[in-house]
């Protein structure tokens, strides 16, 4: 049997492993809603969503563990030799940079260092289209998502008031505390 064990297996049983984990963690992680809308048509906990993902991962994991055993496929990552290994660690590497750059300096500044920095290591050596491509893109990005954001709280009906609107919240939240309330506050 260990001769049919290969990677799909191996694969299989981290989905399997990896939907069990989602099904421990979800009750944990999953917040309730702090605003309940009283004329919602349906009244879905928000743990179904996340439920239903891990069920899925667990059902195509079974069905993908039952299959692997007969898929007669070889490991084509073993071939790899040390430059495609060392392209994979550092895409990864600027990944984890991109990340705290996206945290620390924003997502169009950080995108573009990104696209930049990555463009130049995998040979492109036009550093004007570099220059054009890596400021372009991300702000392309940034105004399309944020008028498709601004456009979709307003469809919803609440507005959070933050800065790309400059409005103030449609929603009074202090009506959320019963009149009676904690009588330590004045």
């Amino acid at each position: 049997m260990s001769e049919r064990i290969n990677f799909n297996t191996v694969a299989a049983a981290f989905f399997i492993a990896f939907a069990i984990t989602l099904f421990l963690l979800i009750p944990f992680h999953i917040d309730k809603p702090l605003i309940v809308l009283v004329g919602s048509q349906s009244n879905l906990s928000a743990e179904l969503f996340p439920q239903m993902v891990a069920s899925s991962f667990l059902v195509l994991g079974i069905w993908f563990f039952v299959k692997s055993f007969s898929i007669d496929q070889r490991n084509e990552l073993r071939d790899l030799d040390r430059e495609a290994i060392t392209n994979v660690a550092v895409t990864l590497c600027i990944m984890a940079v991109y990340v705290l750059l996206m945290v620390n300096i924003g997502f169009v500044l950080g995108s573009a260092v990104m696209i930049a920095v990555m463009s130049t290591y995998f040979g492109n050596r036009n550093y004007y289209l570099t220059a054009v491509v890596s400021i372009s893109i991300p702000m392309a990005l940034f105004f399309l998502f944020r008028r498709i954001s601004v456009r979709g709280r307003h469809v919803v009906g609440v507005d959070r008031g933050d800065r790309l609107s400059g409005s103030q919240p449609s929603a009074d939240l202090s009506r959320t505390v019963p009149p009676t309330g904690n009588r330590l506050m004045p």
